[in-house]
Formats: structure tokens, sequence, C-alpha cells
């Protein structure tokens, strides 16, 4: 064997794990180690092949081999590397602990939580996976019809698997979005819903809309007080998963609110019209200097209050 098969072999062993990984519960926590590999030519080539004999395993058997002997003996070995991510993608969802959902069975719900501080991944069975933010909620009903996840609170990031027989649809505050094998992220508030889409396309039906918006990788929709918008959104708005959040021109109280979901002490505003200010940058949300990276930025000033209380104000 020659050091080029050598490689060529060690490139689709590594494609096959991270084919496993970006359907098991870790998903979103590896999707930006992932693009990054994935920039690669010949990685995204390996990946694309095995995506190959997993679509075709589902359209067909692959006992079924192509009659030219060339594409063969190139199946063969990637058919065996299919069995091994199958055995990956058991252990993967079985060694988190994630509950997993009977795939033909009766509709029944179950209900899903994180803490306030907190972000908690399940794999579900049809190799869909969910990443709940901190302080959310959410049920999953899965029946022979139909995958239907209801938001009640929080922010969800989703990684769908294709199932054309069976729609994958979530409901948050009023708003309905239907995916097809994609990556996408939903904040369910009390005056309505946001719906970020990274991969692949969703429909989107708003309370009182006339008919589904269909979004774009790299669009937004927000859905509030009856009324929806669609707008872009920076690539990087998809690393709240890391903890990290980019922004341009943000207001500052949407910024606190969001570093309010992460662990640590929680920030508030002594006059709400500071929520006003814009923010720009790229700031960690976990970060216990982050009150004070922010009273810098703004000439504001930070006070430090018994029980964990950080409380920016205006200087005097």
């Amino acid at each position: 064997m020659t050091p080029r098969s050598v490689d060529g072999d060690n490139r689709v062993a590594v494609a096959s794990d991270w084919y496993a990984r970006m359907r098991g519960p870790e998903a979103a926590n590896d999707r930006l180690a992932f693009e990054a590999w994935y920039a690669v030519p010949e990685n995204a080539r390996a990946y694309r092949e095995i995506e190959e004999i997993w679509n075709t395993a589902g359209r067909s058997s692959l006992r079924k081999q192509p009659a030219d002997r060339r594409t063969s003996v190139r199946w063969k070995p990637l058919a065996a590397v299919a069995a091994i991510v199958l055995l990956l993608l058991g252990v993967s969802l079985l060694s988190a602990g994630s509950p997993v959902l009977p795939e033909q069975a009766p509709a029944h719900v179950l209900a899903l939580a994180s803490g306030d501080h907190e972000r908690r991944a399940w794999g579900l069975a049809d190799g869909s996976s969910v990443l709940l933010d901190g302080g959310g909620a959410l049920a999953v009903e899965y029946s022979d019809a139909e995958r239907r996840i209801r938001l009640d609170r929080g922010r969800a990031r989703f990684v769908v698997a294709h199932d054309a027989a069976r729609p994958f649809v979530v409901f948050a505050a009023g708003t309905r979005v239907v995916a097809r094998g994609t990556v996408f992220d939903v904040a369910a508030g009390d005056t309505g819903a946001e719906v970020t889409l990274l991969e692949g396309v969703v429909d989107v039906s708003a309370a009182n809309a006339s008919k589904p918006a269909t979004l774009n990788p790299g669009e937004r929709i927000v859905a509030k007080d009856g009324r929806a918008g669609i707008r872009p959104v920076p690539a990087a708005t998809a690393r709240w998963t890391e903890g990290l959040l980019v922004t341009q021109r943000l207001p500052l109280g949407q910024l606190v609110a969001e570093a309010n979901r992460s662990p640590g002490a929680r920030i508030e505003l002594a006059d709400p019209a500071l929520g006003a200010l814009k923010v720009s940058g790229t700031m960690r949300l976990g970060d216990p200097r982050l009150a004070d990276k922010l009273a810098a930025t703004l000439d504001l000033a930070v006070v430090r209050e018994p029980g964990g209380i950080i409380r920016l104000q205006a200087r005097r």
C-alpha cells in the first residue's frame, strides 16, 4: 500500500468520525471545529463520500452494488466504514446518557429542561440533536407521522436528520418552523420568537401570517406582536454555543440579557435607558470581568452588591 493510499484511508476514517460526531448530542459544540476541518477540499470530498453511503443506504440496500467495477471497489471499504459510523453513533448517544425516543411508537411527550446557568444537549433516536441554552424548556413528541418539538422558553439549537416521511416541526411563541435536514436556532420569548438558519432550509409560519416565509442560511426571522421580518445575521452569531457573543451595535440591554444566561454574577442596569447604548465586539459571556470591560467601553461605573449582583450605572 502506498503512502498516498494510507493517507486516504486515514482521511476516510476521520471523515466517518466527524459524520458520527455531527449527528451526536455534542454536534453543536463541535460545529466550528468541523467547519474548519471541512474547509480542506480533500476532507470535504471524504465527508461527502460518507454521506453518499448513508443516503444510498436509506434509499435501498448496500448489497445493491454499482455495476462498474471501479465504483464497487471504492464502495467496499466505505461501506465498512459506514458500519463503524453506526457503532460510533450508538456509542455517542448512549454514553451521553441522552434520552432516546422510540422511532416507531405511539406519540408521547418527553419534557426536557436546562438549569438557569447551564447548557444541555440531547441526542434523539432519529439522529437529530438539540442543545438547550440556560433556563430553557421544551417538549418532544415523536410519532410515525411527525417529529414535533415545542419550545416553551429559552433558546435551542437543532441539528436535524433528514426524514422526508416525517417532518421536523418546532413550535415557539406562536411560530411554526418546518425543517428539512438542517441546522437552526430558535429562541422563544414573552412576545415572540426568533429563528436563525445556519444550514439547509426552513419554512417559518408566524402568527397571523398569510403564508410561510422561507429562510436561507445566514438569515433570521423575528416574529413579534403578530409581525415578522427577515434580516441577515453575521455568521459568528452561531458561536453562542461556545459562550461567545459577536456583536455589531447590539443594544446593551440585549447583551446583558445574553450574559445573564451564563454562569456567574448577574449584571443589572441602574437605569433602563442605558439599555439603548450600542456595543460592538466579541465577548465571552461567562467572563467574570465582562461588566468591567463594558463599563470601560461605555464610560459607566460598576457597583458590586451583596448576592453577586453587579450594577452598571452612569458616572456621577
